[in-house]
């Protein structure tokens, strides 16, 4: 392959300028995985990224929740079958466990904005097999509140999504959901205190813009999933087609 030069591109000086300066950066700060510390090319080593333990089946097939590998009958589970689950289908990518638990976390708490790019694409390679043929017609990512989002610096959903759309060619929309109640942290919150916190949390900004489509809702992490049910059961009043729910770690 012949070298841009060679093509007749000439680099601007600030490119030459940035190349310089990341190259000095890096002899000063080598590049660490973000998992492990290690030295790295890649903010997630091929052994860290060969350590995610991805869902696999079997799982109930609404809403994803892990069966018991020894199990015979499988299919939906019992919460589904009662009609208890608000989304058509709920699937993750991984379990929030070890190294992708600190993988969330460095780009979450720690700064390490820049691995929103490669989660992002593991989510994107595993979404024809998790989702097969339901032909998704736009991404909403679930919404911080715009206080919490000023205090993170960005929305790692809307970062996530991002790239799932582009390896998935589907539309994002970030302006569909507003999180318009600031709601107390989840962490150590029950089920049913989860579910209260997140009444009211939403609102629909423009419903025309998902009505009768079918809907995939994306977010980092799902515990209890109330959060991200409460987002589809907001849209389904506004008229959705079908909403689903897509995680990049499940944490049960």
């Amino acid at each position: 392959m012949l070298p841009l030069s060679g093509m007749g591109f000439v680099p601007k000086k600030s490119a030459c300028v940035d190349s310089i300066w990341g190259g000095l950066l890096d002899l000063l700060y080598p590049p660490r995985c973000q998992c492990c510390q290690e030295f790295s090319a890649d903010l997630i080593c091929v052994e860290c990224a060969q350590g995610f333990q991805s869902v696999e089946p079997p799982f109930c097939e609404q809403c994803g929740v892990p069966f018991d590998p020894a199990a015979i009958v499988v299919g939906v589970c019992g919460e589904c079958r009662e009609g208890r689950c608000a989304l058509g289908r709920m699937r993750s990518t991984f379990y929030f466990r070890e190294s992708v638990r600190t993988a969330i976390h460095a780009f979450k708490y720690r700064g390490c904005r820049r691995l929103f790019r490669p989660l992002g694409e593991m989510m994107g390679g595993r979404f024809p097999e998790l989702f097969g043929n339901l032909q998704v017609q736009c991404i909403l990512p679930v919404p911080l509140h715009p206080r919490r989002e000023r205090e993170r610096g960005f929305n790692q959903a809307v970062l996530l999504a991002s790239v799932i759309g582009e390896t998935c060619a589907i539309p994002v929309m970030s302006d569909v959901l507003h999180r318009s109640k600031f709601t107390q942290p989840q962490v150590g919150l029950t089920k049913a205190q989860r579910a209260e916190n997140m009444r009211g949390a939403f609102t629909v900004t423009r419903g025309e813009a998902v009505r009768e489509k079918r809907v995939l809702l994306v977010d980092d992490v799902l515990t209890t999933g109330s959060t991200i049910a409460a987002c589809a059961r907001i849209l389904t009043k506004a008229g959705a087609a079908a909403v689903y729910g897509y995680t990049l770690a499940r944490d049960k």
